[in-house]
């Protein structure tokens, strides 16, 4: 498994800001996809299985790359 470099942790945070600045399109995601993501956010401790279901359908790219930050940190 890889661990993000300080750069790599700063790009994907600039993404996640122009995502939640509401510049940046987010889509649904699939339920089938957080259904199988939402245990593994829960079992790393990033949050629990309906707190993922919640973000995921709020801001749901954003949550995916929050996620990446807390599984390469």
């Amino acid at each position: 498994m890889a661990t993000l470099s300080a750069s790599n942790k700063a790009k994907l945070q600039d993404a996640i800001d122009l995502l939640e600045k509401g510049t940046a399109l987010e889509l649904p995601l699939s339920e089938d996809v957080v259904q199988r993501v939402a245990p593994v956010a829960e079992s790393i401790g990033f949050s629990t299985v309906g707190g993922f279901y919640e973000a995921a359908g709020e801001k749901p790219i954003s949550t995916l790359l929050k996620l990446a930050l807390a599984i390469g940190a």
